[in-house]
Parts: structure tokens; sequence; C-alpha cells
């Protein structure tokens, strides 16, 4: 009876972390970075807890780019880019790159 309550409950808890991480990057503003600002380095991705950014090397030089499905839109790597080379924006104004 125990092991039954402790399984019912793991569930549970598991069930309500991953409702928590869907509902984590619905907020409204989305991180944008402007890629002739931005020279890569790298304070942003520091500042980001959620693994949203990466640097990437392209014919344009170094600079930021942004995982969209893991931004939650909370602003931190805005408050330390030190060129201004990111703003937050409304979600759906975002454009897709796949």
């Amino acid at each position: 009876m125990n092991i039954l309550l402790i399984i019912i409950s793991a569930i549970t808890l598991l069930l309500f972390l991953s409702l928590f991480k869907k509902r984590n990057n619905t907020r409204s503003k989305i991180s944008h970075i402007d890629p002739k600002r931005c020279i890569g380095c790298q304070q942003c991705l520091i500042s980001c807890r959620h693994g949203a950014l990466h640097i990437i090397t392209d014919d344009s030089g170094k600079h930021a780019v942004l995982n969209a499905d893991k931004c939650t839109g909370c602003g931190d790597c805005v408050s330390v880019c030190p060129h201004q080379a990111i703003t937050l924006i409304e979600r759906e104004n975002i454009k897709l790159n796949n």
C-alpha cells in the first residue's frame, strides 16, 4: 500500500512539474537579438538561467542566437548586454528561422 502511495505521489509531482515547465515559456515577451550590434561577448549566455542562448560564428562574425522554445522572456540577458543588442519583443511578433 505504501509503495502505491509513493508511485502516485511521484507521478503527481512529475505532472505538476511538466505543467510548470510548459507555462514557463508562455510569457508574452521574448528576447530579440540584433546581430549587427551583438559582438558575441557571451554576457547574455552567462546570465541566461534557461539555456536559451548560444554563440555562433558565421559570415557576419560571432554573435548570440536565441532558442525561442527555451526563452521565458525574463529579460536577464537584456540587462547584462553591454552593447544593447538584446531587447524584449512581443512573442507573437517573432519570425522563426527554420
